[in-house]
């Protein structure tokens, strides 16, 4: 699972590849399905002989909810923040979607990393953190687990 805008807009030779804590990276093979709509993507890697355990992906989630974010800010790797679910919105910036609010951190290079709930399970994805620079305050939107879900199922409007 990534972000649409990651592995279709980047090219082929700078990203290519999901890369472990441990160093190990597995190429990138091609994109399952996807969606611009609610920029996701779900992706096949190539994971040779390996055995790779699925994250298990949330199928509810309230506000105040703890919430933990692993990623990439600014290539700076495998960064952690940790915080709560702020609201549930309809975001007309993003075709009128829905998305989960945080107030973990997360900064460019971070779209498409799991956002967990306290029991290990996926409760969105990183999408975007909009800056209001005369209000000196940071929004951070995600794309839910129900878009996910959608995605995987193979809802015809969550490819759209």
């Amino acid at each position: 699972m990534s972000h649409y805008h990651t592995p279709t807009h980047i090219p082929p030779w700078f990203w290519a590849s999901l890369v472990l804590g441990s160093g190990k990276v597995y190429p990138i093979v091609e994109v399952l399905a996807s969606s611009d709509k609610h920029d996701l993507a779900v992706i096949r890697l190539d994971v040779g002989d390996d055995e790779l355990s699925p994250l298990p992906i949330a199928r509810s989630a309230e506000v105040g909810e703890d919430v933990h974010v692993v990623s990439h800010p600014k290539g700076r790797f495998y960064e952690y923040s940790r915080g709560h679910i702020g609201r549930f919105l309809i975001s007309p910036r993003n075709q009128n979607t829905k998305r989960i609010s945080v107030t973990s951190h997360y900064g460019g290079g971070s779209s498409g990393g799991p956002i967990f709930n306290d029991q290990g399970q996926v409760v969105a994805v990183v999408s975007e953190a909009e800056v209001v620079p005369d209000r000196k305050i940071v929004f951070y939107d995600s794309v839910p687990y129900s878009a996910i879900l959608d995605l995987f199922k193979g809802d015809k409007q969550a490819r759209e």
